[in-house]
Parts: structure tokens; C-alpha cells; sequence
């Protein structure tokens, strides 16, 4: 299969239906967990559908299929993903640790367990110390 016939194929009404399908089924990132729901409003689009093997293309199984977020579509599909996703996926991530902390805190006070709020504060503390330094450059002057 050429890549227009490829995307011929994924702007075919086939290829919608098949992909409504899998979604019904496989609504969230295979690898982040990234809800559909979430996807939208995170990046205004659905979340992809990438192909893990293009054997079978216009009749593929689910097997051939996952779903991923858009940060992980392309960092499968080109290596790495680009800065505008990878700065989107960085606020969703800070709002879901952050929200992560708050439901531990809630869970010590509900439970009367201080020892669950201790552990949500050293996690604030770390996360807090490790974004207060800047990342290390994993390449050396002159590279």
C-alpha cells in the first residue's frame, strides 16, 4: 500500500467506522491512560488510533490497533514527540500529580491516618525540589 492509498484509507468512512469501533472498546492511551474525554480537552482532537501492523489494512484485527494520546502517537510514530505536545502533556501531568496529592490528603483526613498526609507532603516536597532545578543537559559542550 502507497502512502496516498494509506491516506485515502484513514479520510474513508471505512476506516471511521472501524475506528468508532476499537474506541468503544479502547477509549483511553494504551500507555498513559489518557481518557478520551481528557484528550479532547487537552488537545481539542480525539485521542489517535495508531497501527501497530499494516498487514491487515481494511481489516484489521484489534490486534493491530492501539490507542495512544497524541504525545505517544508521535513519539511511536516519529521518535519524538513535538514541544507544543510535550508542553501541553507537561500540564496535564502537574495537574494530575497535583490532584493526586489533594486526594491523598483527603483519604489521611477521612481515615484520621496523619501518616497519609505525611506521605502526600514529602511527595509535594519532592516534586517541588525536583522542579525547582533545572534539567541537566544530556549533552556536553561541543556535541
Amino acid at each position: 500500500m502507497t502512502s496516498t492509498e494509506y491516506r485515502e484509507y484513514i479520510s474513508s468512512e471505512q476506516w471511521r467506522k472501524r475506528r468508532e469501533a476499537y474506541l468503544r472498546s479502547h477509549d483511553s492511551c494504551a500507555i498513559c491512560m489518557m481518557r478520551r474525554e481528557e484528550h479532547r480537552e487537552l488537545f481539542d482532537q480525539d485521542i489517535h488510533i495508531h497501527h501497530i501492523s499494516y498487514a491487515r489494512i481494511g481489516a484489521e484485527l484489534d490486534s493491530d490497533l492501539q490507542a495512544l494520546c497524541r504525545y505517544h502517537h508521535e513519539e511511536r510514530t516519529f521518535g519524538v514527540a513535538t514541544e507544543e505536545t510535550a508542553e501541553r502533556i507537561a500540564q496535564f501531568a502537574g495537574w494530575m500529580v497535583t490532584e493526586a496529592v489533594r486526594a491523598l490528603i483527603s483519604i489521611s483526613r477521612i481515615r484520621n491516618r496523619p501518616d497519609l498526609f505525611e506521605q502526600a507532603k514529602e511527595l509535594f516536597l519532592q516534586i517541588s525540589t525536583d522542579c525547582s532545578q533545572p534539567p541537566s543537559s544530556p549533552l556536553r559542550a561541543g556535541e
